[in-house]
């Protein structure tokens, strides 16, 4: 006599299922929603030489931060890698401009 202890009959639908109502996939659909708005901008970035224009005026900067290898600026809080990277930012005291494009993006601080 063969007895059956589960009952229950896995098809690739019920998997599907599960796999989609899991706490990770949830958080990896999330995250994903999060990202699109980036992902879709139409974000110019600087030339190599403007960036690295733009990061050596920041380190000579009294507000430049360079805290386990991750440099930011002291006055707006923004990541430099990010900050001198983007065509349309600007420094928060005039030190170095945005070069103007059609695009609307930024780093997102607000303080172009």
């Amino acid at each position: 006599m063969i007895r059956i202890k589960n009952t229950n009959i896995y098809t690739n639908e019920n998997l599907l299922e599960q796999q989609n109502n899991s706490t990770e996939y949830k958080q990896q659909k999330f995250i994903k929603s999060l990202l699109k708005p980036l992902t879709e901008a139409n974000i110019i970035f600087a030339s190599d030489p403007i960036q690295e224009e733009r990061l050596s005026i920041c380190k000579s900067c009294e507000f430049y931060k360079n805290e386990a290898g991750e440099e930011s600026c002291g006055q707006c809080g923004c990541p430099l890698k990010t900050k001198v990277s983007i065509a349309e930012e600007s420094c928060p005291l005039k030190k170095w401009i945005a070069i103007k494009t059609q695009s609307s993006g930024g780093c997102g601080c607000g303080k172009k």
